[in-house]
């Protein structure tokens, strides 16, 4: 494990052991099951520890679930379900759905970025960078995916990366580059989770290039091209200079939690974020 996901597992690992120490009310429960919901893009990190943490608690059963982000989130707020510890990469998200009423505080404890992830098979793999990623893309004889961004926010940050891309670069061919980049993504390349886009990069017809979060792209050992910092969502400076940058500029419309027509959202940086839910899994609430 590399020192980036050792940081992370440590992170975690400090926010399971406070459960633990919380939940435990002065007797002995073996087995106790600990409830977590996370995203997609957290499953390698969350198996990475399990079974760390739990030989070094051999009384705690992490019984681990995910889901796209969005699903994540509704598993709480539309289905009821009780968990002691929900993890997911969007802030903003988190915060509109869960807070106040299933959740009192949200912390990051991690950040992350977008790349275009591919496959030794990719056209033009030993042509794109960081400069031409979008002049590649739109080559007649080129395929790429993304997330539907109905189903998880990495969809809405692709989208809105495209268009931090358009104050970047200006027009390209008489055209926005986001405008050329949405016309050029075929509608079965808009898929529902991360998962799914790394499973269709990895087969042989798949497309060549795939808009991901980083940690998916190393978690399915996948090469990828960075993206230039202008666009990729990583830095969490941006918070404090986003209003007078491009950022403040790159809107789009996406579903909200209570399911109206839709909001504007303004870019923000890819942060993963965990929380403790106010309606604990049952074990915790009998304490």
């Amino acid at each position: 494990m590399g020192r980036r996901n050792r940081l992370l597992a440590g992170a975690l690992l400090a926010g399971l052991a406070f459960l633990i120490g919380s939940a435990g009310c002065g007797r002995e429960a073996p087995r106790t099951p600990l409830v977590l919901l996370h995203c997609d893009e957290l499953t390698g990190l969350f198996r990475s520890i399990e079974e760390v943490f739990e030989r070094a608690n051999p009384g705690i059963d992490i019984r681990a679930e995910s889901l796209p982000t969005l699903q994540t989130i509704r598993k709480l707020t539309d289905q009821s379900r009780r968990c002691d510890l929900i993890a997911v990469v969007d802030p903003a998200t988190l915060r509109r759905m869960l807070c106040p009423e299933n959740a009192r505080w949200v912390v990051a404890f991690a950040s992350d970025r977008l790349v275009l992830a591919a496959a030794d098979r990719s056209r033009y793999i030993h042509e794109i960078d960081a400069d031409n990623w979008f002049q590649i893309l739109l080559r007649p004889d080129v395929a790429f995916a993304r997330v539907d961004e109905r189903l998880d926010p990495a969809g809405l940050y692709t989208r809105m990366a495209w268009k931090l891309a358009d104050a970047r670069y200006g027009a390209y061919r008489g055209s926005t580059i986001s405008g050329a980049l949405g016309n050029a993504c075929k509608p079965n390349n808009v898929r529902p989770s991360t998962n799914d886009l790394m499973t269709l990069l990895a087969t042989p017809s798949g497309p060549d290039y795939v808009f991901v979060y980083r940690s998916m792209a190393e978690q399915h050992r996948q090469q990828y091209i960075e993206l230039p910092d202008e666009i990729n969502r990583a830095d969490p400076i941006w918070r404090r200079t986003m209003r007078a940058s491009a950022w403040s500029s790159a809107r789009d419309r996406a579903p909200n939690a209570q399911r109206r027509a839709g909001r504007s959202c303004s870019a923000w940086p890819c942060r993963s974020r965990r929380n403790i839910p106010t309606k604990p899994s049952s074990w915790r609430a009998s304490c």
